[in-house]
């Protein structure tokens, strides 16, 4: 059970998701008599691999309980935070993003930054055009979508099935993307006297002491990539584009960060930031007494 702890939720969604394609596509080589038991058998092994590691991830739940009833949360809070950590991190993630697309209705401001010297990351960064095309892709999408299945010969009723679950996956994936967008377009690092206040939507906050940064760098292409291949090594905090700037910091000193909702593990001691300024940045920090190159 603790090795199963260990795997990442990411994972699990790709081997059940892969393993639910490859049955899907059986369908061209086994008659459906004997594809009926591999799917059956697909989608037992799917839901135990998945309810092993929600189960797996319970360990501590007793200890998060009693720190939500002592910080004055509600009896709810204190059920859900006994779920695992990623899980519950996530829900409160996607509680933010339907917050960030119901402000965004209303049009009500985002709350102040803190204090200081704010460094954004929208500025040159190709997520607002990847945002744009995703939106059209999803719109080309469903009548695409449709009409292909319809032209395979899919029965009427499997179809209609299909095409009203395809288009609540389209509206969901919209109001997520708005909310992401609305956190986004508010957010900022901002580097006071003592701490670099770190907000990346709400999929990255926290505070980090300058005191605990061993030194800032820049980062070339060739090195962000590198960093991407292995990223048990350092957490990168950027909202598509890949990073050019790295924090080393002291062992635990990310622990306060939640991303998606969820601490940062202990061993990682890189910080991977993507900001429009980043000598700007290099410079502050090197004023505020930490090594810089």
């Amino acid at each position: 059970m603790t090795a199963l702890a260990a795997v990442p939720w990411s994972r699990i969604a790709g081997i059940v998701f892969f393993s639910l394609f490859l049955t899907a596509l059986s369908r061209l080589f086994i008659d459906e008599s004997t594809r009926g038991i591999l799917r059956a058998s697909v989608l037992a092994g799917a839901a135990l691999l998945v309810a092993g590691r929600y189960a797996a991830g319970f360990a501590g739940g007793w200890g998060r309980w009693r720190a939500a009833r002592a910080a004055g949360k509600g009896v709810l809070h204190g059920v859900l935070a006994l779920q695992p950590v990623e899980v519950f991190g996530l829900q409160r993630h996607i509680l933010g993003l339907l917050t960030g697309f119901a402000r965004w209705i209303t049009r009500r401001r985002p709350p102040a930054l803190p204090e200081g010297l704010a460094f954004g990351y929208l500025g040159k960064s190709s997520y607002p055009a990847a945002a744009i095309v995703l939106a059209l892709c999803l719109i080309v999408e469903l009548p695409v979508g449709y009409l292909l299945m319809k032209a395979f010969g899919m029965p009427a009723a499997k179809l209609a099935a299909v095409h009203d679950a395809l288009l609540v996956l389209t509206i969901w994936v919209f109001v997520l993307g708005l909310g992401d967008r609305y956190w986004l377009r508010a957010g900022a690092h901002v580097l006071d006297a003592r701490v670099l206040h770190l907000r990346l939507g709400t999929r990255v906050t926290g505070a980090l002491p300058l005191s605990l940064i061993d030194r800032a760098t820049p980062l070339a292409r060739r090195t962000a990539r590198q960093a991407a291949a292995s990223p048990g090594q350092a957490l990168t905090i950027s909202p598509l584009d890949a990073p050019n700037l790295r924090l080393m910091v002291a062992a635990g000193a990310l622990t306060g960060l939640r991303v998606r909702g969820a601490p940062v593990a202990s061993g990682v001691t890189a910080l991977d930031l993507r900001v429009d300024d980043p000598a700007g940045l290099l410079a502050a920090l090197a004023a505020r007494g930490v090594s810089a190159a």
